[in-house]
């Protein structure tokens, strides 16, 4: 099945610069980049400099559920991955959790474990349960789904630009009974960062975003 990868960019950091490359190398996926009003000249050079079966979509600043909206509204085929500038993949992360959704039809979407990088280290397992997810997030942003599913949901919730729209959006799909299956293997490498939106912005507005 084709999949789609997406890729918010707004003045992402420099390790952006060499991640880049080594997720294009590991799949044969559309890579769609949206430059969500970067500022950074280093970057907007970068970009315009990508290789031509990279899509790059320039748009004006519109936080990071705008940018991915935009990304998946523009992906072709039938399934999507969002990922951020900052997160890489292994190269079999596409591969077995396709597979596992091959073999589990009573399932919607897909996720592996997280192996902690930067400013944390360790294997991080992931389950789902959804009444545990409507107090802890309990599934990572980089989900492999349909993209039919993301068009019954409406997307990613707009408003919320201090974070939290992966959860909000999590809680949405089991609402509306869809359920995600598990790779137990931790293929999906997430930067820890007290300068990240989780650490910067986010904690500090838990009581608001949460309600």
């Amino acid at each position: 099945m084709k999949t789609a990868i997406i890729i918010p960019a707004y003045n992402p950091p420099k390790s952006f610069l060499q991640l880049l490359p080594a997720i294009h190398s590991i799949t044969s996926s559309p890579v769609i980049i949206v430059d969500d009003g970067s500022t950074d000249p280093e970057t907007k050079a970068y970009l315009d400099n990508l290789p031509n079966d990279i899509l790059i979509i320039h748009q004006n600043n519109r936080g990071l559920p705008g940018a991915r909206n935009t990304g998946i509204r523009k992906a072709r085929g039938e399934l999507f991955l969002p990922l951020d500038c900052d997160d890489w993949l292994e190269p079999t992360f596409l591969e077995k959790s396709i597979n596992l959704l091959n073999l589990a039809t009573n399932k919607s979407f897909a996720y592996s474990y997280m192996k902690l990088e930067g400013e944390a280290r360790g294997i991080l397992p992931k389950s789902y349960n959804f009444f545990e997810q409507l107090f802890t997030n309990q599934i990572p942003y980089c989900i492999l789904m349909p993209k039919f599913i993301w068009e019954k949901l409406g997307g990613y919730d707009e408003s919320m630009l201090n974070g939290y729209e992966d959860w909000e959006f999590n809680i949405r799909l089991g609402v509306n009974g869809y359920h995600g299956i598990v790779v137990p293997e931790p293929l999906f490498h997430y930067r820890v960062s007290s300068k990240g939106m989780l650490k910067s912005i986010s904690i500090y507005a838990h009581l608001d975003l949460w309600k």
